[in-house]
Parts: C-alpha cells; sequence; structure tokens
C-alpha cells in the first residue's frame, strides 16, 4: 500500500504545474482543443489513480488520440505529448528511478544523431532564409519539432518499457491491443453503419482516433504485431480473436499503402516462421482465423466489397498510376537536386517555386524519405535513419540469435512502417516512435524477478508477473 500510494502521489504531484499551465490556455485562447487536451489529461490521471495503471498504460491509451489545429501551418496534437512530458520529468526528478544501463547505451548514439539532425536541418533553413526572403521559418521549427518529439517518445518509451519488461509486466501492451480493438470496432460500425452512428470515419474511410485515415492504417498493422506478441506471452485465444476488428477497420481506411506496408510486415513474419515454431504455429492459426473470418463477415455483410474504402483497395490500383503523389514526388526529387547536401530548407517543400499543390492535398511530399531528401539533403536522411535502423538491426540480431517469436512480430510493425514511410510521411507518427521504444526494451533486457520495485516512485509495481512461455530465448 506504502508503495501505491508513493507512486500516486508522485504522479498527481506531477500533474499540478502543467494542469495550472493547461487551464491557463483554456482561459487565454478559449480553444476547444485545449479544453479536449486538459479534460483527457484530468481522465488520465483519474483512471490511473483508480485503476492502478502506471504512467506507460496510460501513455499507450493517449497515443492515439491525434488531433490536426492550424490552417496556414498545421500540427498534429495530441494529450499523449502532455503526458510525455510528466513522464520525462520522472525520470529527470525521481533519483530513484534507475535506468537500464544496455538501454542507456544504446540510446546515446541515437541521440546524437537527434541532435545532428536538428543542427543540419537549422543550417539548411538559415541558408534558405538567405536564399529567399518567403522562407517560413515558422514550418521549418515545427518539423524539426516533430522528430525531436519522435525521439523524445523512443528514449522514454524504452526506458519505462525496460523498467516494465523487468519485472515480467506485460500490461502496457495487453492495453495497447483493447485499445486499438476498442477503436477498430468503433470505427468500422461507424463507416458500415453510418447514419447516426457515423464516427471515426470522413464519410468514406474509417479515421479511427487519427483525423487520418493512413495515420491510422499504420496504427491498426503496427497493433496487429503487438496483438500477436501478447499472444505469444500469454497465449489467450481471446486475443486471436482480437486480430479480426482490427483488420477490418485497416481494410476499411481504404489506405492502399498500407495494404502493401501490411504485405511487407506479413513477409517478414513469414520469414521468422520458416524456423521459429511459435511463430509458425501464430501463423497457421491468424490464417484459418482469416478464411474463417473472412467467410463469416461476408455473410453477415456482403454488402462489405462494395463499400468505397474496400473498392478503393480492390479497383483503384489502376487508377493508383495517376495518382497526385507522384506529381509531389517529383517535385520533390527536383527540389533535392538543386540542394543535395542540405535540402531546400526543412518545412519549406510547400514553399518551393516549381511545387503544385492538388487543392485540399497537405503541403508535405507525402513520402518521409523524400521529404527528408529535398528538405534536409542527404545529410539529414542520414541522421534520421541513423537513429531508425540501429533498432531495426537490433531486433534482426534479437531475432537471429533467440529465434524469439515475440521479436519476430515487433520488427514486422516496424519494417511495416519503414514500407508505408514511402508513401507517408511519418516522422511524426507517435505510435512508429513508441514501437521503436519497445522494440528496444524487449530486445535489450531480459526479465529478472530480483527488480526492486519498491524504489521506483513512478511505476506500479505488480503482483501478477510470470515468465512468458515461448517468448524469451525460444
Amino acid at each position: 500500500m506504502a508503495q501505491r500510494t508513493q507512486s500516486t502521489t508522485a504522479l498527481l504531484w506531477s500533474c499540478v504545474p502543467l494542469g495550472v499551465a493547461a487551464t491557463g490556455a483554456v482561459l487565454a485562447f478559449q480553444s476547444p482543443v485545449a479544453a479536449a487536451v486538459v479534460a483527457a489529461l484530468a481522465l488520465a490521471v483519474l483512471a490511473a489513480v483508480l485503476l492502478r495503471l502506471t504512467a506507460l498504460d496510460v501513455l499507450v491509451v493517449l497515443m492515439p488520440i491525434n488531433v490536426v489545429v492550424g490552417t496556414s501551418t498545421q500540427v498534429n496534437v495530441s494529450p499523449a505529448d502532455v503526458w510525455l512530458v510528466m513522464m520525462l520529468g520522472g525520470l529527470l526528478f525521481f533519483p530513484t528511478f534507475r535506468l537500464d544501463q544496455r538501454v542507456r547505451a544504446f540510446l546515446q548514439p541515437l541521440g546524437v544523431c537527434a541532435l545532428l539532425f536538428v543542427a543540419v536541418a537549422l543550417l539548411g533553413l538559415s541558408l534558405a532564409a538567405q536564399r529567399d526572403n518567403g522562407t517560413d521559418a515558422l514550418a521549418g521549427v515545427f518539423d524539426t519539432t516533430k522528430v525531436v518529439i519522435g525521439f523524445v517518445y523512443l528514449a522514454v518509451v524504452a526506458t519505462y518499457s525496460a523498467r516494465a519488461l523487468g519485472r515480467q509486466d506485460y500490461r502496457f501492451l495487453t492495453i495497447w491491443v483493447v485499445a486499438a480493438t476498442s477503436i477498430s470496432v468503433v470505427a468500422s460500425v461507424g463507416t458500415l453503419v453510418g447514419g447516426p452512428l457515423e464516427f471515426m470515419t470522413d464519410y468514406s474511410r474509417a479515421t479511427g482516433t487519427f483525423e487520418n485515415p493512413n495515420l491510422f492504417a499504420s496504427y491498426l498493422y503496427i497493433s496487429l504485431g503487438i496483438t500477436l506478441a501478447v499472444w505469444v506471452i500469454s497465449r489467450k485465444p481471446l486475443l486471436i480473436a482480437a486480430l479480426v476488428p482490427q483488420v477490418v477497420a485497416l481494410a476499411l481506411t481504404g489506405s492502399r499503402a498500407a495494404v502493401l506496408a501490411a504485405v511487407v510486415a506479413l513477409t517478414v513474419v513469414v520469414l521468422a516462421a520458416l524456423w521459429q515454431r511459435t511463430a509458425r504455429r501464430a501463423l497457421v492459426r491468424v490464417a484459418a482465423l482469416a478464411i474463417a473470418s473472412t467467410l463469416t463477415l461476408l455473410f453477415v455483410f456482403p454488402a462489405l466489397l462494395a463499400t468505397p474504402s474496400v473498392d478503393r483497395i480492390g479497383s483503384g490500383w489502376a487508377a493508383a498510376s495517376s495518382d497526385e503523389r507522384f506529381g509531389l514526388w517529383r517535385d520533390a526529387l527536383d527540389m533535392w537536386e538543386a540542394h543535395p547536401f542540405l535540402g531546400a530548407g526543412v518545412g519549406q517543400y510547400q514553399t518551393w517555386e516549381g511545387v503544385g499543390l492538388p487543392p485540399g492535398v497537405a503541403p508535405i511530399a507525402h513520402s518521409t524519405y523524400l521529404s527528408l531528401l529535398a528538405e534536409t539533403g542527404v545529410l539529414g536522411i542520414m541522421c534520421f535513419l541513423g537513429i531508425v535502423l540501429p533498432v531495426v538491426v537490433l531486433l534482426v540480431r534479437k531475432v537471429a540469435r533467440t529465434r524469439d517469436a515475440v521479436s519476430a512480430f515487433l520488427l514486422a510493425g516496424v519494417v511495416g512502417v519503414l514500407a508505408h514511410a514511402f508513401a507517408m510521411n511519418v516522422e511524426n507518427s507517435r505510435v512508429f516512435w513508441a514501437l521503436l521504444g519497445i522494440s528496444t526494451a524487449w530486445a535489450l533486457v531480459e526479465p529478472t524477478a530480483q527488480t526492486n520495485a519498491a524504489d521506483d516512485p513512478v511505476l506500479r509495481p505488480t503482483s501478477r508477473t510470470r515468465t512468458a512461455p515461448g517468448s524469451r530465448g525460444a
């Protein structure tokens, strides 16, 4: 009881200054978005206290809540960002929170790459300002901040996940599955039924809580891998059934690029299953479930194939060659050719004189790699990949060395996002950076029963811990 009281007190005291600042922002700007963020944070604190949730549990629930604000310069905000600052404060101001040495050693060179990215981006932006008076410095600062925030998500989630996994506490992963499944059900019902239940959709494609079908799709196939990982840990058949609403919602997003990314992720799982018995067993069960659920859904909802989103995936490939993104990609390549090393300036894609933005299209290149090349040059994309690729290498080594099925499923999610990044900007995807953090912790930390949870003022000690069968060193 003393441990739980200490953890709750620490969490509540960390909320006080942020709560005062957030309330002041609502009163000063009278912003509905600010009010929604304050309300979400208040509910999060209440849930953490009543349900004994850890800070990591709450972050997993808040991350899918995304709101786009702004007109000329659009910013994607989430209550999870404020919660992340609170978690970072827990790391900085509670000396009894001991960092895992392997995780810290791994994160240090990634932090250096993040700092180098900031330096390259700001240098390129200053050069762009000298060349052109029309440079949008605010957009450049926002886009640079996105990557910095992404790295903070990676580092904080990796650190907190390492503490949880070291105690064999996997509840935050289960909460991820429950959240993804719940959002999938609501979004699917809103898209299929419509009428008074038409929500979490843009009237033809499921958007979930992301206000964007492509971001929602990336969240879903990441969640598919995490669902399979949790099944390997717990061996609960009900978790396999959770895949059905996630797959249905993924189809209803109508994202062709996400389908290709999911195929790439599935290929990783198939390759892992060739020599990993647990992954092979999971793949067989998922295949059987997919066939049975598909036949059932088509029987219950015969009009499912005729929905605009599913039809966009099935019959839209012929029109894909005329997709407006090809023109955006050509413009990005032109920018890169003009400024190959430092780019034309971070956040300056929309101001480039040769770019022709179709009506209603966001002022970005709709490709992570081409955006980075165009705006930060070769140096910028090398720094960015220096943050991401070490996690991929870490997972590959884990799978090759231990034939760990959970690592294979996490690797599938990471590779899927990297494939999707060819046709979408994912540098501001919170769930992607969180996945990198979870993957880092899983690959580096071995569970131990000797962790002294009593010294931890931030994370909740758990008494329901057990060894994950077939998940470590299988």
